[in-house]
């Protein structure tokens, strides 16, 4: 479906192709490059660590992105049966002290008020803004820690005694980490999904040949 943009000059497609909207993802991508000396996702775009039991299972994991330099934790999550045992800790430190040796000078994160926002600032995050517009009274927490103006957390050596971390990026390993991260929310705000359910949306702007010149995308979440 195309509506007419507010200049009415060129018309918006609000139900665009994957290779339109691929179009519009490459060209934000090459505009964000450009801006930053080519240094935007610097110094690796996502770091995937799983944690694995004696088994080799894997009973939580940690994502994160980075952004100009900065750190961010995109996903945390630790099997319900090994929660309050310090793995969640464990692989925060690993992700600062892989982080930093790439470059990182920071991290920046975001909590759900059901989730950990005590957890991160003890382990050295500092509250910066938190946000009240969802549904339910859920209270989003934004989070900062500079490495190089706290403690050593980020050299904190790990016990070989326990759960071992390793780096995996693989899909299925992935996958199963934000399952479990899914699974979290399922738990604790299945009533605000069921009213106000996740939704994506991409809108791409066409001149008259036909060309991307640009666009929008993002989603809702608890209203």
């Amino acid at each position: 479906m195309n509506t007419e943009s507010s200049s009415n000059r060129y018309p918006i497609t609000m139900d665009p192709t994957e290779d339109e909207v691929e179009e519009f993802q490459k060209g934000l991508e090459a505009y964000n490059m450009e801006q930053t000396n080519g240094e935007f996702n610097s110094p690796q775009p996502w770091l995937s660590l799983v944690l694995k039991d004696h088994e080799g299972t894997i009973v939580g994991g940690i994502l994160t992105s980075t952004l100009y330099w900065t750190q961010y934790l995109e996903v945390l999550w630790v099997d319900e049966k090994y929660r309050g045992l310090g793995y969640g800790r464990d692989l925060v430190w690993e992700a600062h002290r892989l982080g930093r040796n790439q470059g990182c000078v920071s991290s920046h994160t975001y909590t759900f008020s059901w989730q950990a926002p005590e957890f991160y600032q003890a382990v050295g995050y500092k509250l910066i803004a938190t946000y009240d517009g969802y549904a339910g009274g859920i209270i989003e927490h934004i989070l900062m820690k500079k490495f190089d103006s706290l403690d050593n957390s980020t050299d904190q050596k790990i016990d070989s005694s326990r759960f071992i971390i390793v780096e995996d990026s693989t899909t299925e390993s992935q996958t199963i980490v934000r399952r479990g991260l899914g699974s979290n929310f399922d738990d604790n705000v299945s009533h605000v999904l069921s009213e106000y359910p996740h939704t994506g949306f991409n809108f791409i702007l066409k001149n008259n040949d036909g060309k991307v010149i640009g666009g929008v995308n993002g989603y809702t979440t608890l209203g």
